[in-house]
């Protein structure tokens, strides 16, 4: 298991051995969920502590942005205007895919549900990615849209 894979890493690769292995694994889970995944293209993958994308909590409805268009860079950026004393809000899973997609991939890496305005919508804010659409028949009925009667529920 991965956590016992990080203990082992640092206990026999690094020679670290004061430190008992629940204090190395929750300094470990502490770490992965307050680093955010950086891609590098023709590199490897990696982990990075970005001062502001770092701290900023989860919304699907998101008010800032990961911006990487300059070389080296991570640029958090607002998307909309951001009040003195607004809490900065970053999508930890992008904004292109289901609900059932997104909070499952939440729970998942940051071990938490998302319950957002969006996820909590039938028709996700008007999004509708998770809406399913009745397409007319040959008999000319349906056409509708089919969303869920409980957004929040993942069966």
């Amino acid at each position: 298991d991965t956590e016992e894979q990080v203990v082992k890493r640092i206990r026999e690769d690094w020679g670290q051995e004061q430190l008992p292995a629940e204090l190395l694994r929750r300094v470990e889970g502490i770490l992965d969920v307050n680093t955010v995944e950086h891609r590098v293209p023709g590199g490897p993958s990696g982990r990075s502590f970005l001062p502001l994308t770092s701290l900023a909590s989860h919304t699907c409805t998101s008010n800032s942005l990961k911006d990487k268009t300059t070389p080296g860079w991570v640029i958090t950026r607002a998307k909309v205007p951001i009040k003195k004393g607004e809490e900065i809000t970053f999508h930890y899973t992008g904004g292109l895919k289901g609900r059932l997609v997104r909070r499952k991939a939440l729970k998942d890496g940051w071990y938490f549900w998302c319950d957002c305005d969006r996820c909590n919508s039938p028709g996700e804010l008007g999004s509708e990615m998770s809406t399913l659409r009745c397409w007319e028949g040959d008999d000319g009925q349906c056409g509708g849209n089919i969303r869920v009667v409980d957004p929040l529920d993942q069966e």
